[in-house]
């Protein structure tokens, strides 16, 4: 198959992504001139694990980073026509909305998420303080929240977590998740980051961040052993949409990573925003990141997936390694 046939094949696939008809999806191919050209059969076509002929993934544009803490950036990191494919899933996210309390995945996956709307008040199991050391969902109390339009410190209430029960809805990141719980990639973080994953699960979420999105400055909760960061900016977001790295100033910081002020941290790297740009860090008590305020994105699209061990919240629903 040429690159041009595998091109076509990726965008016919992804414009018509959310049809639930594989017949129409298949006209649509099957008198695409190109394709017919080099008959290209309706079996090769459902076949979505064979339309990636090259390596998916280039672990060649390594970039290693040691302060304030070891952090690795990889460049063009995947391929590129696949990467498209990604994007048409992020495009087609509904629009974040947000809480000022912290929330488990393991309960916001229970939500009807297409439900939710703004100054709507929702009860649910929140951490009974929003920490790196207290997202488990033993700590969790049940209460009154109200959903929000305006970005808080949190990530969204309506975040969209691909896992075994939804899979099926995401054919094209099977692909991916392959890549990443195979024994090649695997023994990659491993060796950079002197950590054994073996019992650990791949969770992965997409992420399309609105207007006025930032985060304040957290280490990643101690469930998470790895942190892999995508960025997908095909829509021309400004470069310095990119994580912040920061260090803490030898003060006591808010415990409520909700309620921690920026002030308390000096930032000394930022990742540009670059499209098929990777992040990789291991979680640890120094690996200070997040997003400062008043930063000029407006649709800021990326995946992150995490390697996490059996503790966190909705492991059981995490994608095994291989």
């Amino acid at each position: 198959m040429t690159n041009k046939v595998r091109r076509n094949l990726y965008l016919t696939f992804a414009n018509n992504i959310n049809s639930n008809n594989d017949n129409d999806i298949y006209s649509l191919a099957k008198y695409d001139k190109e394709l017919l050209i080099n008959n290209i059969t309706k079996q090769e076509y459902k076949n979505r694990h064979e339309i990636v002929e090259s390596k998916l993934i280039n672990l060649k544009n390594v970039n290693i980073k040691i302060y304030p803490f070891k952090y690795i950036i990889l460049s063009d990191f995947l391929d590129l026509i696949y990467l498209k494919t990604l994007d048409y899933y992020l495009y087609n996210l509904d629009k974040t909305l947000y809480t000022k309390e912290g929330v488990p995945q393991f309960y916001m996956d229970k939500l009807d998420k297409k439900s939710l709307k703004e100054n709507q008040i929702i009860k649910i199991y929140c951490q009974s303080e929003f920490n790196e050391n207290n997202k488990s969902i033993k700590n969790s109390n049940e209460k009154k929240i109200k959903i929000l339009e305006e970005p808080t410190e949190a990530q969204g209430i309506n975040r969209c977590f691909i896992d075994i029960n939804n899979i099926d809805d995401y054919p094209l990141l099977k692909v991916l998740i392959s890549e990443l719980t195979k024994k090649e990639f695997i023994e990659f973080l491993e060796n950079h980051f002197d950590k054994k994953l073996n019992n650990t699960r791949l969770r992965v979420e997409l992420l399309r961040n609105v207007k006025s999105h930032f985060l304040t400055p957290h280490c990643d909760c101690k469930e998470k052993y790895i942190t892999l960061l995508i960025y997908v900016n095909m829509n021309n977001q400004p470069l310095d949409s990119g994580t912040d790295i920061y260090t803490k100033e030898d003060i006591e910081v808010n415990g409520d990573s909700l309620k921690r002020d920026f002030n308390n941290f000096k930032k000394v790297d930022s990742i540009n925003f670059i499209n098929n740009t990777a992040l990789i860090f291991s979680p640890g008590n120094n690996t200070w990141h997040g997003l400062d305020k008043n930063k000029t994105h407006d649709d800021r699209r990326l995946l992150q997936i995490n390697w996490v061990n059996e503790e966190y919240s909705s492991y059981s629903n995490c994608f095994k390694l291989q």
